[in-house]
């Protein structure tokens, strides 16, 4: 069982990929296809993507890349 601190890590990284992905305007099929499973086993986690400003997701990515030695964008 997770503890309520992965779950938050889960749901935070679901968000980030769903955005660095480009799983809500997909264009590939395969996007397509992991836009749907992502759609329908996260929904809370798709909800909050779709609500997601510019700025929020521009300071989740690069705080992603900060965390694996990255330059922010």
């Amino acid at each position: 069982m997770l503890t309520s601190d992965e779950k938050d890590k889960l749901s935070k990284d679901t968000i980030r990929s769903i955005h660095m992905i480009g799983l809500l305007n997909p264009k590939q099929n395969s996007q397509i296809a992991m836009a749907k499973f992502i759609r329908e086993k996260f929904p809370d986690e798709w909800k909050i993507a779709e609500k997601n400003s510019n700025e929020e997701i521009k300071e989740m990515i690069n705080e992603w890349r900060k965390s694996r030695g990255l330059k922010p964008l």
